[in-house]
Formats: structure tokens, C-alpha cells, sequence
């Protein structure tokens, strides 16, 4: 008999590596076929001005990504012009090394989640099979790839960060966060979770050393763009990553909370006297808190953040006003975790089924022509009370493992 369940797990080990081989080589087919190239253009124009003294950048392009988003569009230049001059064409050559770069840090995602699994479990099937929920899942290289994204690079700083506090390598959280933020602003949506956690296990001295390297990595990196004005630097960040006025209104394709109340209507509109704006960030800040406090409860450390992260990564996506569509996709990472702990296997596979669906209507009714899927996505409200059931199964799930001691 265990011959045979063993002969059983080698077979399903490598059906499974074999269908990510494949999950790879169907993105790499794709690097040909420009998709949505909103962001993309954004992209290609910020790649013509970076030709021009790095300290006109930001003034010439109001860009609101990060210095290192820069340093990622830079080297591509080199390639670019390689396939150019062998007669691909500009867009096509512009597209693929794009994509290409995208496919690596998919990968590095896909071992990381290997590993980590892995080194968690002790079983090469469980970690494998952690890995496929990412590989195999085409929606999540449609919405960070195929329309000219780049999220799976901040997907992978918060697998990082995960790794980092599962192991209590307190002091190196910060700035993994700082390189993340100096990225893409989306970065900053852990800090107040994984503060709050350090405040309760009393790291003060991570938490002032880890601030210190990552005040300086941020000033380092953008020195080039903004020299010595130091002015300058804190009110580009301060708009950035606080006051973010590029797009406000309720949501941006998102079908979070505020979207049942009208997506394009603008977050200054007021509940109770207050912005929806600031209600927003009170209640992601209520969930911030409440995740850190009831996560670190639980004796089991890997399910206690799993369950801390899915909480406040989803609450990102659903709580504040815009939130954009792909936001959704960082709350995949600790439902990936949750579903290879035993305890949460049924709900958490459930809860990953669900987010697949809703997070598949919106990718497919913004990006595609297709009548069927902007007629479903259409019907946002449903899909926005969807996510509230799933945000909601989350923080019980979140409560009800924090109180086992308890219970028993």
C-alpha cells in the first residue's frame, strides 16, 4: 500500500511540474500579441523621457511610480533596440521584452512559493502543488502582465516579507517594503499590519533600525532624480504615497465596498461627515490593527499571518476608495498558504474559487471585447457583495483560528 501511494505522489509531482513547464511556455506565447496597452504606453513614454537628465523626470512625466520603476524600464532599452535592427517591429519588440522580464519574476514567484512551502512542510508535493495555484491560474498573468502590468514584481516583495516575518527576520522587513514602495506605490499597504505586529512583540530596535536603512535606501535611489532637494523628494512621496490624487473617485474598475455606491463618484462625497476617502482608510486601519492583534494569538505562526495577510491584502482591494482593479491579486499569496494548512484546506480552497471568479469578471469585462464577459462584469454589484462574503469569511476565519486556546 505504500508503494503505491508513493508511486502515486511521484506520478501527481511530475503531472504537476510538467503543467507549470507548460503554464510557462504558454505565457512565453504570448509575448508577441500586445494586449491592453493602457499602461503599457504609460510605460513606453516614461522609457522615451528617462533619454533626458534623470532630474527632469518626474516634472516631464508626473509618473507616480518609484525610482527603481525607472532603473526596471531602463536596461530594456538595449534588447528593445537589438530586436529592432533584426526587422521585428517597434511595438512587437517593445512588448516582448516587456513580457519577458514579467515571465522572470513569475518564476522567481513560482520557486518562492516552492521553497517556502517547502521548507514550511517538508513535502516536495505540497510545496509543488502551492507553487501550481499560482502557475497554473492564467487570470493572474492576465491582470499583472498581459495588459502592460507590473504587480507581480510587488507580488513577490510581499512574498518576500512573508518569508521574512514567518522566520523573525525583523530588521530586513522594512526595507523589502522600501524597495517595494520605491517600485510601485502599492507597497505601502503592509507597513501599518507589520507595524503594529512588531509594537506587539516589542521589536523596537528592528522596527527603529529597519526605518533608518529603509529612509536611507529610499533617499540613495532617489538622489538621481531629485539631487539634493530634499523638499522636493518628501512632497513627490508625501503626494504619492499619501494624498494620491490622481484618480478620486470611489473605485477604479475595482468592485469593492464603494462600488455599490457608484464608482465614478468622486471620494469626497461624505457619510456621516466624514469622506468616503477617509472612511476608507479608518476602516482599513481598524483591519489592520485587528489582523496584527488576532494573527500573533494564534500559536501557529504560518496560519496565524497567512490568515493576518489574506485579511489585510483583501481589505486593501475592498476597503478604501481607489482601488484599483488588480489590487485583488495580492490576496492570492496567503490564500495559496492557507490552502496547504490542513486546518483551512476546505474554506480556504473555496474562498481562492470564489476570488478566481470575481477577479476574473472584472480582468476579462475591462480588458476584453468579449459581450459575454463585460455583460457579466457588468452586473458589478453582485460582484462587489460577492467580495464583501469573501472579506467577511476572512476575518472569521481570521478570529476563529485566534482563539483556539480558548475554545479548547
Amino acid at each position: 500500500m505504500s508503494l503505491k501511494r508513493k508511486s502515486y505522489k511521484e506520478i501527481l509531482f511530475w503531472v504537476l511540474l510538467v503543467a507549470i513547464a507548460f503554464s510557462f511556455v504558454w505565457r512565453l506565447s504570448l509575448v508577441t500579441q500586445p494586449g491592453h496597452k493602457g499602461d503599457f504606453s504609460t510605460s513606453l513614454f516614461w522609457l522615451q523621457k528617462l533619454e533626458n537628465p534623470l532630474t527632469e523626470f518626474y516634472k516631464t512625466t508626473g509618473s507616480n511610480y518609484g525610482p527603481l520603476y525607472c532603473l526596471f524600464l531602463s536596461p530594456q532599452k538595449f534588447p528593445i533596440d537589438f530586436l529592432i535592427n533584426r526587422g521585428v517591429d517597434t511595438t512587437t519588440a517593445q512588448w516582448m521584452v516587456f513580457h519577458i522580464i514579467l515571465i522572470i519574476f513569475d518564476l522567481l514567484i513560482v520557486l518562492g512559493i516552492y521553497f517556502l512551502i517547502k521548507r514550511y512542510t517538508k513535502h516536495d508535493l505540497t510545496a509543488l502543488t502551492a507553487a501550481a495555484l499560482y502557475a497554473l491560474n492564467p487570470i493572474f498573468y492576465y491582470a499583472a502582465g498581459q495588459w502592460g502590468q507590473a504587480d507581480n514584481t510587488v507580488f513577490l516583495s510581499f512574498l518576500i516579507v512573508f518569508w521574512l516575518l514567518l522566520n523573525e527576520k525583523y530588521i530586513y522587513v522594512f526595507p523589502v517594503l522600501a524597495l517595494s514602495i520605491l517600485f510601485k506605490p502599492t507597497g505601502i499597504v503592509l507597513i501599518p499590519f507589520i507595524f503594529l505586529i512588531m509594537v506587539f512583540e516589542k521589536k523596537y530596535l528592528s522596527i527603529v533600525f529597519g526605518t533608518i536603512i529603509s529612509l536611507l535606501m529610499i533617499f540613495l535611489f532617489s538622489l538621481p532624480f531629485f539631487g539634493l532637494h530634499i523638499g522636493e523628494m518628501v512632497n513627490y512621496y508625501a503626494e504619492t504615497l499619501l494624498r494620491n490624487n490622481i484618480t478620486p473617485q470611489l473605485a477604479v474598475g475595482a468592485k469593492s465596498l464603494w462600488f455599490l455606491f457608484g464608482e465614478r463618484r468622486p471620494d469626497s462625497m461624505n457619510f456621516l461627515g466624514l469622506s468616503a476617502k477617509n472612511i476608507g482608510f479608518i476602516l482599513l486601519a481598524i483591519v489592520s490593527l485587528l489582523a496584527a492583534w488576532l494573527s500573533r494569538k494564534n500559536a501557529n505562526r504560518f496560519l496565524g499571518l497567512s490568515l493576518g495577510f489574506f485579511v489585510v491584502l483583501f481589505g486593501f482591494y475592498f476597503l478604501p476608495t481607489r482601488s484599483h482593479e488588480r489590487y485583488q491579486l495580492f490576496s492570492f499569496l496567503p490564500l495559496i498558504f492557507l490552502i496547504i494548512e490542513n486546518r483551512t484546506r476546505i474554506w480556504a480552497s473555496i474562498l481562492y474559487f470564489l476570488s478566481t471568479i470575481t477577479f476574473a469578471l472584472v480582468i476579462l469585462g475591462i480588458y476584453t471585447n468579449s459581450p459575454v464577459f463585460q455583460k457579466v462584469a457588468l452586473q458589478g454589484n453582485a460582484i462587489s457583495i460577492a467580495n464583501l462574503l469573501i472579506f467577511l469569511a476572512g476575518l472569521v476565519l481570521l478570529w476563529y483560528y485566534s482563539a483556539d486556546e480558548r475554545r479548547s
